[in-house]
């Protein structure tokens, strides 16, 4: 079980009136928690907002901790697909659901996450940004759910009827034996009913095990979100699974989503893609049915197995403060409808008062609203509180080796130590095409020691690219031991270590990931990104990454609509950090490639920049033409330019830079993302 490392519970609330719609307003006064059923005290209450367009009340400044957020600008987004209970004719109408809900629900800050209980994503399990990383992963997104076999093939058992027979259910029982015998004539009711029961036992035994796998699944990637922040939430979808009556270990161990849940402030949602269910009149029999009584089973049986088996989802849902889509035949309404459940709560937390058992047991939680019984109130319902434990000898320390490993397969970044990565395309005359890697350790989550009048520090840097395939195709390590004087080590706190490697793959879609530990504590850090390199041998208009130019000279024209300072091959530098004073400006220029040349004319382009927040634009230029000089070299068209930044809020944003071919009408588009202070 997990330990709790912080006495503070926080919880994630929603309060809807009598018709649905979010309560506002509200103050830490308004609440009531109670643990186990003793009430407890609210150590900190805020509002917490995703959309800021979203109209709130103004806060009255009484206490300061009931300050309303100013909009939680990142949001984490994971997606548990249960390919081991979704049916293959379902999982089609899944993978159109996402790749909608990719392309028109998420935003541009989001990070996605998509899991599938048999591992079958494999690398693409892991935290991204990029759409089209999104979309391949549920391309490969398939349906395994398939019917359990028994040692008596001929039975044809349900899981539900499997259950009632071992639960020894007189009717099903009954039906079961009289079906053996008119099949097998010879057989005794004793034999027939041993044969029945031991048929339902192995077949109850094989749906635990798949439901145990992705209970297990759900719990540890929510698990791993507890390293997040802002705002999260969790979308399971799965057509159900059965919560045993007969073993109780899947049950029980539905207690660790909840427990999860809870320790992360994740709500999970959950959705069932198979669309509204009917009851039909035909009772479903099995081809071998022969008697009348089976036959009545079976439709009994048709008609309760389906909300036996959305116990599970309704469950999961109601006790992590989520929602169950559950009989609705518009899929990508439910999943739409998860988004802006969440643009609005209230974020309570506070310190258990009770002391600690000896033994670990699940602590209930319940939120109040009071003086209004009739808003419902939903949050995260409980977790698991650890006994005392003995005390246990030291565990052998891990090889640095080892937490490398760990950090590249995890889901969820290490943020023990600052890492920032970036993995930009261009290509270079006499080199080709390359990818720059830059990578950017935050000198402040360094543990230096001091020692000799010097500060001195070790980490072991792994660098792994992988292809589409999950095929390691370039990897490098690097020891990086630092012996820094005084003024050097100051510096280091302020701008970091900087590290750039080179890579030159082929054309296609790559992962960069990057791992770094310190051996002397075994902290870790971690950070990846998915870069393209296009095939330029197709003749098609390509631009390569956007980056940063050196320091233009003093007398460069600091007007936003003027061209940054041309050099006969400009300096351009990889950022990793990429924050800028309001009051500022930077330098930026990208590259060009395969502009469609007439015979005797020059190419024809246009640019278009544009500063985008939340995917809409808040900055966009006119159209400029593309200069080309004399000694351009056509194959490879330079082009910069500067932003001024005073006309910018400081947040987040993102640079668009668009070009059209006017000659062959083909456009091509880059973005950096860039932050304001």
């Amino acid at each position: 079980m997990v330990t709790l490392e912080s006495p503070l519970i926080e919880l994630n609330v929603f309060v809807t009136d009598e018709r649905g719609r979010p309560v506002t307003g509200l103050r830490r006064d308004d609440f009531e928690v109670l643990e186990a059923g003793v009430p407890q005290h609210i150590s900190t209450f805020s509002v917490e907002r995703f959309d800021a367009r979203l109209e709130l009340p103004r806060s009255t400044g009484e206490d300061r901790s009931e300050q309303l957020a100013p909009g939680v600008s990142n949001r984490t987004i994971l997606i548990v697909v249960d390919d081991l209970h979704i049916a293959p004719h379902n999982m089609l109408r899944v993978k159109r659901a996402l790749l909608e809900f990719i392309d028109g629900d998420v935003r541009d800050g989001d990070d996605v996450v998509f899991v599938t209980p048999s591992g079958r994503l494999g690398f693409l399990q892991q935290l991204t940004r990029e759409r089209a990383v999104m979309r391949l992963a549920v391309g490969r997104l398939m349906g395994q759910k398939t019917s359990f076999r028994s040692a008596f093939d001929r039975l044809a058992l349900t899981p539900h009827l499997a259950e009632r027979l071992l639960r020894r259910d007189p009717t099903a029982l009954e039906a079961v034996v009289r079906e053996l015998r008119a099949q097998q004539p010879l057989l005794s009711p004793d034999a027939a009913m041993n044969m029945a029961m031991m048929s339902a036992r192995q077949l109850i035994g094989q749906i635990e095990q798949r439901a145990l796998a992705t209970i297990n699944t759900l719990a540890g990637a929510i698990a791993t979100l507890r390293r997040r922040p802002g705002s999260k939430l969790a979308i399971f979808i799965s057509e159900g699974f059965l919560l045993s009556t007969v073993s109780t270990r899947a049950r029980r161990r539905l207690q660790s989503v909840i427990d999860a849940a809870t320790r992360a402030r994740v709500v999970v949602y959950t959705v069932d893609p198979q669309g509204l269910h009917t009851t039909s009149s035909d009772p479903g029999s099995s081809p071998h049915d022969v008697t009348p009584e089976m036959i009545n089973v079976r439709l009994s049986d048709r008609i309760s197995q389906q909300s036996a088996l959305q116990e599970a989802l309704a469950t999961i849902a109601h006790q992590t403060g989520g929602v169950a889509f559950l009989n609705h035949n518009d899929l990508q309404a439910g999943l739409r409808s998860v988004l802006a459940e969440n643009n609005f709560y209230y974020a309570i937390g506070y310190q258990p008062s009770q002391t600690r058992s000896k033994r670990t047991r699940f602590r209930s939680i319940r939120v109040k609203v009071k003086g209004h019984p009739r808003w419902n109130v939903r949050f995260q319902q409980g977790y698991l509180a650890a006994g005392r434990a003995k005390p246990k000898a030291s565990a052998p320390s891990r090889r640095p080796e080892d937490r490398v490993r760990e950090a590249l397969a995890a889901i969820i970044p290490y943020e023990e130590i600052g890492v920032t990565a970036r993995a930009s395309f261009i290509n270079v005359p006499g080199t080709g095409s390359l990818i720059i890697a830059a990578i950017h350790l935050d000198g402040r989550t360094l543990r230096f020691r001091q020692a000799n009048g010097a500060f001195t520090a070790t980490v072991e840097l792994t660098g792994v690219f992988y292809d589409t395939e999950g095929k390691v195709v370039h990897s490098f390590s690097k020891k990086l031991d630092l012996n820094l004087r005084p003024p050097t080590y100051q510096d280091i706190l302020q701008r970091g270590v900087e590290y750039i490697e080179h890579v030159r793959p082929g054309p296609g879609l790559y992962q960069m990931r990057i791992a770094v530990v310190e051996p002397s504590t075994g902290r870790l850090g971690s950070a990846s990104q998915w870069v393209e390199i296009p095939d330029l041998r197709k003749q098609r208009l390509q631009l390569s990454d956007i980056f940063f130019l050196t320091e233009p000279s003093p007398d460069s024209p600091r007007d936003s609509g003027r061209a940054a300072p041309r050099q006969a091959e400009p300096m351009l530098i990889a950022p990793t950090r990429r924050v800028f004073n309001r009051d500022g400006w930077f330098d930026f220029g990208f590259y060009i490639y395969n502009a469609h040349r007439a015979a005797g004319s020059k190419p024809d382009l246009v640019v278009q920049i544009q500063v985008l927040q939340n995917s809409m634009p808040v900055v966009t230029s006119p159209l400029r033409v593309v200069p080309i000089g004399e000694g351009t070299d056509e194959q490879r068209i330079f082009y910069g330019r500067r932003l001024m930044l005073q006309s910018l809020a400081p947040g987040q944003y993102e640079l668009q830079v668009i070009v059209i071919d006017r000659r062959s009408r083909q456009r091509a588009v880059k973005r950096i993302d860039f932050n304001v202070i």
